[in-house]
């Protein structure tokens, strides 16, 4: 198909041998170009299907969904993980497709004019150019899916630690409270036996008194 519409757009235009020549050269050219892109494809397709059996593409679906239910401990790691995964692939289209413009803009002259010759080369890359620019689209889709997603998990989470933060404060505060409430009793209770030590003092230095002073003390 390739040798053909080459021949159809070209074999007029230039000597036979040179034909050969850039025949060769394009088939090689271009079968680098297919395989490379169909390589990238089957990734990205592969990491976007979650029945692809591969474990980040059920992560990316996940977490590249309008909503996300049953969060769990460890889903902030796992959207981070996703939006890593999906931005590298999203860099491999973005870089790919800038080699085959740079590869399309050498077929223009200063002028911006095309040799009728390099028609076919043209339509080819152009070809390319709409593919990548489709699994751009989606990817892009997908990447602010996940930030959103990630962003949403990263507030809940802060809220999470805030709470726990919050709850262990409070248990801090209470077991501070007791340990003031248990000080505070030790030293009353300390107060009231050193009162007690100098009634039994007084008591054997003066009876009468000490047993007034007792007296008191009771009644206090």
């Amino acid at each position: 198909m390739v040798l053909q519409e080459i021949y159809n757009s070209s074999f007029e235009l230039m000597a036979p041998l040179q034909f050969k020549e850039y025949v060769i050269t394009q088939r090689i050219s271009r079968w680098k170009i297919e395989k490379g892109l169909t390589d990238l494809q089957k990734k990205i397709e592969n990491q976007l299907d979650p029945e692809s059996g591969d474990g980040r593409a059920q992560n990316i679906a996940r977490f590249s969904a309008e909503t996300i239910n049953k969060i769990k401990p460890g889903d902030l790691f796992k959207a981070e993980s996703s939006q890593t995964v999906v931005q590298i692939r999203l860099d491999g289209v973005l870089k790919k497709k800038q080699e085959i413009l740079n590869l399309r803009s050498n077929l223009f002259d200063k002028d911006m004019n095309i040799k009728q010759w390099r028609a076919n080369e043209l339509r080819f890359y152009d070809s390319k150019i709409t593919l990548l620019e489709e699994l751009k689209n989606s990817l892009q889709k997908t990447h602010t899916l996940i930030i959103t997603n990630t962003n949403l998990l990263n507030r809940r989470t802060n809220a999470s630690v805030e709470e726990t933060a919050e709850a262990k404060r409070k248990k801090r505060a209470v077991r501070k409270n007791a340990q003031k409430s248990a000080k505070e009793k030790e030293k009353r209770f300390i107060a009231k036996v050193d009162e007690m030590l100098k009634l039994l003092t007084l008591w054997k230095i003066y009876p009468s008194y000490a047993e007034r002073k007792g007296r008191n003390f009771n009644k206090s």
